[in-house]
């Protein structure tokens, strides 16, 4: 079984993996320990062979050990998909993976507030940050040789060497159902609403200015313009702040 695997090969991930309460959260960790442990071919049930994989090219060769599906949609998954991968065994790479989501179980929430979903913190998204923040070395599977997904641009064309189906079973019972994409609107939403706050507070700075300079305000104003003054600046302040440690967490900030 999964716990077993785990409990005889790393056991000291044992709490950690029996942590994550979501199924498909525990198999997108098994597939990263089991490539770690063993190496070989990794794919997705709804992933359709088409043509016979070339061994010596695409499951690990001197030149590249490990392959990883591009994504053919980045808008939801980052620049990689964890449907389709190969390895050799004890590559540092999955190493990489696991030690950012760990640190991502941790970590609960990102800018908004909102916290971080299952692609970021065990899926697709959670590889393709891992890969770019520790510069880890692979090679991808091309989207428009393995992925004719339903949701890409490479839904038309004719794969060459695999099809993949994209049922999203992976939702069936899962409480982050939606599959709405990587960056969910309502963070979109919180990110743009902050330009408008942005332009706000500089006219209302400018406005205030004016108006002293002008002397239609009396100076027993003085201090509630600079109250309001400071309170606008500490929010800005907050905001930025929250994008630092974010950053120091191992957030990406690709869109």
């Amino acid at each position: 079984s999964i716990k077993l695997f785990i409990e005889t090969f790393y056991p000291d991930f044992m709490d950690f993996f029996l942590s994550w309460g979501e199924a498909i959260q525990r198999a997108d960790l098994f597939r990263y320990f089991v490539l770690h442990k063993f190496g070989g071919l990794y794919a997705d049930m709804d992933i359709e062979l088409l043509e016979r994989i070339d061994t010596k090219k695409w499951l690990g060769n001197e030149s590249c050990q490990v392959f990883i599906q591009e994504s053919p949609n980045k808008v939801v998954d980052g620049n990689l998909q964890n449907t389709f991968m190969s390895s050799t065994p004890s590559n540092r790479l999955w190493e990489d993976v696991i030690r950012l989501s760990m640190k991502r179980r941790r970590l609960r929430f990102k800018p908004g507030f909102m916290a971080f979903r299952t692609i970021e913190r065990t899926g697709p998204g959670l590889v393709s940050d891992a890969v770019e923040l520790y510069k880890s070395r692979y090679c991808t599977f091309p989207a428009s040789e393995f992925s004719c997904q339903q949701d890409s641009r490479y839904y038309d064309q004719n794969c060459t060497f695999a099809n993949h189906r994209s049922f999203k079973l992976w939702g069936a019972g899962n409480k982050e159902s939606s599959y709405i994409g990587r960056y969910p609107i309502r963070l979109q939403v919180y990110w743009l609403s902050l330009i408008p706050t942005i332009i706000f507070f500089l006219g209302w700075s400018s406005c205030q200015f004016m108006a002293l300079k002008s002397g239609v305000f009396k100076v027993r104003y003085l201090s509630g313009i600079r109250l309001q003054a400071l309170l606008c600046t500490l929010f800005l302040g907050l905001h930025i702040l929250q994008i630092c440690v974010l950053t120091a967490s191992g957030y990406s900030w690709m869109w």
